[in-house]
């Protein structure tokens, strides 16, 4: 074990060092690189949180179940017809498909996450019996972002007039990425990333002083060049498939109320980001209030159950208008979800092994909140048009209206809809 603790603010990690008037010397003794510094639990916590994050941003998209068009009873020809009005996009409609009637949905999406984090302060305890100071403090921050092409496959059935029952199947393309900012001394700029010194110093202050007196700096490199396993490949992946129904419980001329229920299998590829190995129950309440010809007002809300993660687990809430016209059907308004647990973007604390240049395990501790936010708030709109007699296009777009979590700047989804 090779370490000298001079008298000024600074000590090096993982190098032979030397501290004097607040200047940091550091000399190379190999062995010891950043990437064992906590790296790869940083990695961890940036494929975690990109994984939630796709999976909150695939809950957040427009219903995927067919619902353009309804069919109602004509005594007259005894036999389902079309109604002339085709039903909402952004939002969840009360009323079914119809008896016997049945829907294929296809439709592809696209968002990119983006979250950057400041460094955080850590805590370093358990280096005096290597002749460290303790405690030591330094810092670390993270940028994740992910990039994510989704098709979805619907189709739904209506087996009774006021029952319908509908699948979906997710595919995924993510390409994902993670950087990694550490301390390391002026001095070593030129050191090879992964093999770059972690500066440290006895107190937060010190931190400031040394940074404006450029004695360290910020480096930054992708958790795999820092040493960390990270799947940084572009990977397809099948997500969570649902299996839902919906009952129409009230139909009247002012009020249509439904209750839903979704059930989302696990995914076998949660290495991909597609989606989480845990199964999930949304019950759902959906209501429409009829205002005028052709105008609706949109409420529905539910409880996502998820069985493994709390950060996945939330109330769930959309309201809003749609106005149709024959062939053409716009729809505007918000939507939100609560979760009940924020996501980590790096971990809380990790224990740093004994190595070649300071032989004790070294704890590491964050002093701030190292949690993302869990309310989410959404600007919705949506439009779909009659192309042929039964076939829909739509469109829709979700657009985050506070910065909470790991969100993207938007996210769009277009939809074709055949009906049988």
């Amino acid at each position: 074990m090779r370490n000298r603790i001079g008298t000024g603010w600074g000590v090096v990690l993982g190098v032979t060092a030397l501290a004097a008037s607040g200047l940091l010397d550091a000399r190379r003794a190999g062995a010891q690189s950043n990437s064992a510094f906590g790296v790869q639990q940083r990695a961890d916590a940036a494929q975690q949180m990109i994984l939630l994050g796709v999976s909150q941003g695939i809950s957040n998209l427009p219903p995927t179940s067919g619902q353009s068009f309804v069919y109602e009873y004509d005594e007259a020809l005894d036999t389902y017809k079309a109604t002339g009005l085709l039903g909402p996009t952004a939002y969840r409609s009360p009323l079914t498909i119809g008896k016997g009637k049945m829907s294929v949905r296809v439709a592809g999406s696209y968002f990119q996450l983006n979250n950057t984090q400041n460094p955080l302060t850590y805590e370093i305890t358990g280096g005096r019996a290597a002749g460290l100071p303790d405690p030591l403090f330094t810092r670390f921050g993270l940028k994740t972002t992910a990039k994510v092409g989704l098709f979805n496959f619907a189709y739904s059935y209506g087996p009774l007039e006021w029952l319908e029952l509908s699948v979906n199947v997710p595919v995924s393309l993510v390409s994902a990425k993670a950087v990694s900012s550490f301390l390391t001394p002026t001095a070593a700029a030129d050191a090879p990333i992964g093999n770059a010194p972690v500066a440290a110093s006895t107190s937060e202050e010190d931190l400031d002083i040394l940074l404006d007196r450029d004695r360290i700096f910020y480096r930054e490199g992708t958790v795999n060049q820092l040493g960390a396993d990270f799947n940084d490949v572009t990977s397809w992946g099948l997500g969570r498939v649902s299996l839902g129904g919906k009952a129409q419980f009230l139909h009247s001329d002012y009020v249509d109320a439904a209750f839903s229920m979704e059930i989302f299998l696990p995914s076998p590829s949660e290495d991909q980001y597609a989606g989480t190995n845990s199964a999930a129950f949304l019950p759902r309440l959906i209501t429409a209030i009829n205002l005028f010809e052709g105008a609706k007002a949109h409420i529905d809300a539910g409880y996502d159950f998820d069985t493994d993660f709390a950060e996945l687990r939330r109330f769930v809430w959309n309201t809003g208008v749609s106005y149709a016209i024959p062939g053409v059907t716009f729809d505007t308004g918000v939507g939100g979800s609560k979760f009940n647990r924020g996501i980590e973007w790096t971990p809380s604390s990790f224990v740093q092994p004994p190595g070649s240049e300071v032989n004790v395990p070294l704890g590491f501790t964050a002093l701030g909140d190292n949690t993302l936010g869990t309310n989410y708030v959404d600007f919705l709109f949506g439009v779909k048009g009659q192309i042929l007699d039964d076939m829909v296009i739509s469109g829709a777009v979700n657009v985050p209206i506070n910065d909470q979590g790991i969100r993207p700047e938007a996210v769009g989804t277009v939809a074709v809809e055949m009906y049988f």
